[in-house]
């Protein structure tokens, strides 16, 4: 699936059945990464009350498995600097 097939939303919804992040549940928005990976991008508060935000990266080929591009990050920036980079390791 690529987005030609079928929405982010989806891709990342069915990985997680249909579960939100427990620590960043709201989502901010969903999107492709240049290698045809899902991705969302979503808010929350950290452990000390903090705000945090949440780089969730859901492979369609492979949606069982759990990458480690997916990222916790301490400002909105740092998580869109991210997803700009295509989401790296």
């Amino acid at each position: 699936m690529n987005p030609k097939h079928g929405s982010a939303a989806r891709v990342v919804s069915d990985a997680y059945n249909g579960q939100t992040n427990f620590m960043t549940p709201e989502v901010l928005r969903y999107g492709w990464l240049p290698d045809g990976c899902a991705y969302e991008l979503s808010t929350g508060t950290g452990i000390g009350g903090q705000p945090i935000w949440g780089v969730t990266i859901v492979d369609p080929k492979r949606p069982q498995d759990r990458p480690k591009r997916s990222k916790c990050c301490h400002s909105l920036e740092e998580a869109e600097t991210h997803i700009k980079a295509g989401a790296p390791e």
